[in-house]
Order: C-alpha cells, then sequence, then structure tokens
C-alpha cells in the first residue's frame, strides 16, 4: 500500500496492483490496509498511530501527517489515482470496512473518485464484508472480483504454482 511498492511492481511487469481502502472518521477513503495503525517502526508506532482506530480518527487531524514504515506518506485514494493513473494498467481496490454504518457512502465515494479520473475500466473492485459486495455487483459498468489467498481452494491444479492469485468476474449489464 505504498507508493514505492506499487511503481515497483509495475517496473517488474506486474498486470496491475492490488490496494486496501480504509475510511476515516471524516470520510477520506485511505490507501491503508487493516483498522488500526499497527507498524513495526517505534518512531511510527509512537508519533502517530499507537492503537489509534482508522474509523474514529480524522484524516486531516492525523493520518495526513502520518507516514508508512518506509516514511512515504500514507495516501488517499483520490492521490493515488491521480499520481498513478498514467502508469498503472490495472487496480484491484479492496474496500476494507471497520465502520459497518458507512459502508455505502464508503463505497461511493470510492466509486465517484474512480469516476473523477474516468478510470471505472481499470479498476476490480473487491471487499470481505458481503454488504459491500451485494452494491458492488449492482453498479453497472464496474468489474468484480475475489480477492482469495488459500489456492487449495481453486479447483483447477494449473493454479498451485502460484502463492497469490486474484480471479476477476466482469458482467456488463
Amino acid at each position: 500500500n505504498s507508493l514505492s511498492g506499487f511503481i515497483t511492481a509495475i517496473q517488474q511487469w506486474a498486470d496491475g496492483v492490488e490496494l486496501d481502502l480504509s475510511y476515516t472518521a471524516d470520510g477520506v477513503n485511505i490507501v491503508r490496509h487493516g483498522p488500526h495503525g499497527h507498524e513495526t517502526s517505534d518512531k511510527v508506532e509512537k508519533s502517530c498511530y499507537g492503537r489509534t482506530y482508522i474509523p474514529e480518527t480524522d484524516y486531516y487531524t492525523l493520518w495526513k501527517e502520518c507516514t508508512l514504515p518506509n516514511w512515504e506518506k500514507i495516501l488517499t485514494f483520490d492521490e493515488l489515482l491521480n499520481l498513478t493513473k498514467d502508469y498503472i494498467p490495472l487496480y484491484m481496490v479492496e474496500i476494507k470496512v471497520y465502520d459497518t454504518s458507512k459502508w455505502v457512502e464508503q463505497f461511493r465515494k470510492a466509486l465517484s473518485t474512480a469516476q473523477k479520473y474516468n478510470m471505472l475500466d481499470r479498476i476490480i473492485w473487491t471487499s470481505y464484508d458481503p454488504s459491500v459486495r451485494k452494491i458492488i455487483a449492482k453498479q453497472r459498468w464496474t468489474h468484480t472480483a475475489w480477492d482469495m489467498y488459500v489456492i487449495k481452494e481453486l479447483p483447477s491444479p494449473s493454479f498451485m504454482d502460484f502463492n497469490y492469485t486474484m480471479i476477476g468476474f466482469t458482467e456488463l449489464k
């Protein structure tokens, strides 16, 4: 979930990148995995995160000033698309839901950001939250997928050589 990680993936001929969107209390989708800001760096842990819960804190008062363990800025979804729209061909965007009262708002804002950059055809949406999966499936002209980590769940042995797989499902309505 860092800009340098995404750039490295593309430099190494990846077809796209996977990222996680978490939603802050003031309604900002940030590129961040997990409801807390746990990091391995003690300096980062002490200065920004501790056990701060993302859905209960504002982006503009806390997360905007925080950095990732590699000292990069935590990006908003808008910033990420703006910075990478000319370089990354495909995005797998996982909607992380930590406040179930805001999941519709969270997804609609993410969708609006993608539309702002005319990128709906380059984003595959997914979520482990069943409510989000339902709303994603009902959107016209969106692509949805199943993001999985357990390869043995796949029925085909052709996938057994991979330690990470993404299966995409698209239906034009």
